[in-house]
């Protein structure tokens, strides 16, 4: 008897349980590739005043209990810098003497603002350089503050607005100089 040889490509078969365990090993790969930048999309940008600062102010070195430093996570994910302007109002009791911001991150307030209050509010502009997009950068704030030396302690509210390209975040925090 003669063999007869085929010289057609051999028939290639497909096992469809191979082709569905396959399928279904790739489904949570691409889900995660998928979910990946969207998480880190979902943390929201923030600002918050942070830490504690108590030290001494002059003159007669009344303590001044208070935010140490502000710290302001953008996530805008884009790489660089973006300047952000930050505002910081400070509103004290009548007759309390003036406590002032006389830097954020070493920087000094605009011209023309911070330096007097009106109707006991005192209003401080920045404009600083956030330069971490996706991690949380702390700039730390600096305290002066006017009045004789037998001026009064006092309490005061501090809030802070914070202008991102992509949001207007806020947060508050109480002052003490003592007496």
């Amino acid at each position: 008897m003669s063999e007869i040889k085929s010289l057609a490509a051999p028939k290639v078969s497909f096992d469809r349980r191979a082709v569905v365990k396959g399928a279904a090993w790739s489904v949570p790969v691409i889900a995660a590739a998928i979910a990946a930048p969207a998480a880190a999309a979902s943390t929201p940008p923030s600002a918050k005043l942070s830490g504690v600062y108590a030290g001494s102010l002059s003159p007669n070195n009344k303590k001044l209990t208070a935010p140490s430093g502000l710290d302001i996570l953008n996530t805008s994910g884009v790489p660089g810098s973006d300047n952000v302007t930050v505002t910081v109002t400070i509103t004290r009791t009548a007759g309390s003497p003036g406590v002032f911001i006389a830097s954020l991150g070493g920087v000094p307030p605009t011209s023309g603002t911070g330096t007097a209050y009106a109707d006991n509010v005192l209003t401080a502009m920045f404009t600083i350089l956030v330069t971490r997009p996706t991690a949380t950068q702390n700039f730390a704030l600096a305290y002066s503050r006017d009045g004789g030396a037998s001026s009064p302690g006092g309490s005061y509210a501090m809030n802070v607005s914070v202008s991102l390209p992509t949001a207007t975040l806020t947060d508050s925090s109480a002052l003490q100089l003592g007496k």
